[in-house]
């Protein structure tokens, strides 16, 4: 949680120093919505490690790639060796959860991966109508990237057991 904050603090700093807050993605704001909603620990950690922790580490290097010599690309860099501690301890609690969990705690887990992927897709893509110009540039990168990191949630959401042959990968 300390980590989070420190998280939270640089990266409000940084906007200010940008010039301030642009326009919200109103998709990361339903899946923030979904991730406190989650009502057993299991969904918390399972949604948290498996798709949100793991997602942004990629998300970071190229951010950081982007940014060289930049106080972004410093951020950036912290955060991808921070994100990847959490990740990985996150992945051992997951498996220590769900190693007797019930199957009605797997399916729990399946649906809500069912609800949010959707909305993660619609997140991937967003762009503030500053930049819809570039994101439409990008749009084939962007899907391509998008694709290996379903793919990648969904070898590990397997690797804790669980049978995601369920899980509806949006096209």
């Amino acid at each position: 949680m300390q980590d989070e904050s420190r998280h939270t603090e640089a990266w409000l700093r940084l906007t200010d120093e940008a010039g301030g807050r642009a326009e919200r993605d109103p998709y990361l704001d339903q899946l923030a919505e979904m991730q406190l909603g989650a009502s057993t620990l299991e969904e918390k950690v399972f949604l948290m490690q498996v798709f949100y922790e793991r997602l942004i580490i990629p998300r970071f290097r190229l951010i950081a790639r982007s940014s060289k010599g930049t106080v972004l690309e410093d951020l950036c860099n912290r955060l991808t060796v921070d994100d990847g501690i959490h990740h990985g301890s996150g992945m051992a609690y997951a498996k220590v959860l769900l190693a007797n969990a019930p199957q009605k705690t797997r399916r729990r887990l399946i649906e809500g991966a069912n609800r949010m992927l959707p909305i993660f897709v619609q997140h991937a893509l967003w762009r503030p109508k500053a930049r819809e110009f570039i994101g439409q540039l990008m749009r084939d990168t962007d899907e391509r990237r998008l694709k290996e990191d379903l793919e990648t949630g969904v070898r590990l959401a397997q690797s804790l057991g669980l049978d995601v042959s369920d899980v509806e990968l949006p096209h």
